[in-house]
Parts: structure tokens; sequence; C-alpha cells
């Protein structure tokens, strides 16, 4: 028996040898830690940063957050939603962010489907590309419900170290300059408490209230060349977001949500996400082009819809028209934390429902003082 022991303890010497530094990488940086106890921590006092490299949790703890948290606002929708932070209300525990859980329109009836208290207000991010008829073949308009995972069962080290690969993967980002050791032995010395790889490298990810965390230096110009080339991609064919007609499978399905939504007793607050500048003047700029009547009618067309169930829907894709610019994109598909702010006053100045839980006047001095293009306040990280 003694030699069996030592002979499989020599066969798996070069296996721990292998596995034993990412293991240690991954471990220190966060990235086998619980969903409940982020939960935890994220209802916490605490200031935390989520930012798992290796794994993608967030749809499924972001439904068991608001499941937990039973906010009166969340914001649904993809990335570009993940602007809304609870600091813009009276009361920050009002609110949650639902960042980046739907992936298409059915999305927004799967996750509310799932909840025993529904929000009374959902600001819900339309995306252009949802109703481009070429994006069908995409699933973009009905894909398989995403929530019916539970976090419970989810096994964060299983994801990471195993299923995704974290165990190769370390080495990967490491070899090829992503992340050196130091940036992760420091992690847990930060104010910001950071979870994942991710958040540990560049700071960034998703913090207490689920909205998005960007603390990283940004470089305008780099900003600057994605949108330009987005908008140097625009021709009489190629209308980015835009196709060649309003889909109306995704009209079908938006009508789904809508339709329960208003049986839940849920107010929403439907908006068309900003897109760059140079970008809607260069759509501008091909008023024959195969998808000019979506971009002329999408808004007006889903308008209509709203109005059917008594919503809001607010058109932000044209960024001058309400005081934006280029300046404060944070890249080619996504506004600023201060963009955000801008769009977020001008809903709550016009919705009856939301202006109640909104300090605006504060809103508008915050803004006005604001020193940066992209953030509002770097502390808060938005």
């Amino acid at each position: 028996m003694r030699t069996f022991i030592a002979h499989l303890l020599i066969f798996l010497l070069p296996l721990v040898i292998l596995f034993t530094p990412a293991f240690i990488v991954l471990f220190i940086s966060g990235e086998f830690t619980s969903l409940e106890n982020i939960g935890t921590l994220s209802r916490s006092t605490d200031r935390i940063v989520v930012g798992p490299a290796y794994s993608y949790f967030r749809s499924e703890y972001q439904l068991n957050e608001v499941s937990v948290r039973r906010p009166a606002v969340i914001a649904l929708g993809s990335s570009r939603v993940g602007e809304f932070h609870s600091e813009f209300f009276k009361n920050p525990n009002v609110f949650y962010n639902t960042s980046g859980s739907i992936g298409s329109l059915s999305g927004f009836n799967d996750f509310i489907k799932h909840l025993s208290q529904p929000p009374q207000i959902i600001i819900a991010g339309i995306d252009e590309y949802f109703f481009n008829p070429e994006n069908a073949k995409n699933n973009t308009v009905k894909r398989p419900d995403p929530f019916i995972v539970h976090t419970k069962i989810y096994d964060p080290f299983f994801e990471s170290f195993l299923r995704n690969g974290g165990w190769w993967k370390v080495y990967a980002d490491y070899f090829s300059g992503k992340f050196i050791l130091s940036d992760i032995f420091t992690c847990p010395q930060r104010d910001v408490r950071t979870i994942g790889l991710l958040a540990c490298i560049n700071n960034s990810g998703f913090t207490n209230d689920g909205s998005n965390y960007d603390n990283i230096v940004l470089y305008p110009s780099e900003i600057s060349q994605g949108i330009d080339a987005v908008a140097a991609s625009i021709t009489d064919t190629n209308g980015d977001d835009y196709g060649s007609n309003i889909s109306t499978d995704a009209i079908a399905e938006l009508r789904i949500f809508l339709t329960s939504a208003k049986e839940k007793g849920i107010n929403v607050i439907g908006f068309l996400p900003p897109i760059s500048h140079k970008e809607f003047q260069a759509l501008k700029q091909h008023p024959d082009a195969v998808y000019s009547y979506a971009f002329k009618n999408l808004y007006s067309t889903l308008a209509a819809v709203f109005k059917e169930y008594g919503f809001d829907l607010y058109d932000f894709s044209d960024i001058s028209s309400w005081g934006s610019s280029d300046d404060e994109m944070a890249e080619s598909k996504h506004g600023s934390g201060k963009m955000y702010l801008r769009l977020f006053i001008q809903m709550a100045e016009n919705n009856e429902s939301l202006a109640p839980l909104v300090d605006i006047p504060n809103l508008k001095e915050k803004l006005a003082n604001a020193t940066s293009t992209y953030f509002i306040s770097e502390i808060a990280g938005y």
C-alpha cells in the first residue's frame, strides 16, 4: 500500500506543479467566491467590484439579487443600461441594475416571470438591433429562457478553474502581459474590495447595485478611433444596427413583454440607447439606403406600441439633441456615466412615476460640477 501511495504521489506531482500557481492566482483574486457571499457583500456597506475573468454568472446572480432585494426600480437590458446607478435616486436602496442580462427581446419577459414580487418600474433598454430583421438569425428576438439556472447550484470553482479553462488561461494571460503578479497580491489591500481576476487587473466590473464600475484610465484617442471606425463603416447597404425593415416578429415579442408588465402592475420606461454623433450623422447621409426606413421610423413605430400600454419611450439615439456629445462616449456603443446622468434627468423630468424618486436639482448640480468628461463621481466609480 505504501508503495502504491508513493507511486501515486509521484504520478500526481506534475499535476500539482501545473495546477497550483493558477489555483493560487484565482483564489487570491477572488475568482472562486460563491454567489451567496458576493450577494451578502453587495448588500453591506463595503464597496465591491465584481469582475470574474473565466466565468459568467451575472444574469443568474442579478435575478437572485432582484428577488432578494425587491427594489422598486430596476434597469433591465443589455450592457447599454449599465450606467444607471443607485446614486441617481434619493434613496439608493430603491434601485438595482441588471445590466447585460438581456440578449434578446424575449429575455425581458423571461426575467420578470421568475420574480415573486415584480418591481414598480423597469427602465428598459430597447436596443435598435433587436428590431433588425437581418438579426433574426442571431436569435435577437427569441431565445430559450436564460434564467432557469439558479444561483444556488452555481459552482464558481468548477466554472472558472475547470469548465472554462482558468487553470491554463491564467498562464496564457500572464505570459501575454495582461497582468503581473503584483496586481494579484495587492488586491486585498485596496479600499474597494475586488472580486475576480478582471477586477484585480483593471479595477472594473460591476458594483454593489449591479451597475458598471469602470475606474480604469480611459484613452480618449482609442475611443475616438473606435467611433470613427463605426461611422466609416456606414454605407448604403450597411446601417449597423438598423436593417432593411422593422421586424414584425420583434414587435410581437415586445408586445408580449409589455402585456406581461402591464398585468403585473409594472410601469415600463423604455429608451433607445445613445449612439455616437458621428455614426448618427453618417446614417443620416444615406437617405436612400436600404435601412433608411428603419432608421427614420423605428422610434415612432415603437413609441406608438408603448403608448398603447400607457408606457413612455424615449429616443436618445441622437445625443446632440439633448446636450451630449461624442466626448461623453465611453466607447463606440456605450455612453459614459456622465452621458447617462444627462438622459436620466430627461426621463425623470418627464415621467410621473420616476420623478418622485429623484432629486432633480441635486442631479443637475452634480452634472454641472462634474470635472470629468466621463464620470460624475470618481469615488462611486461612474
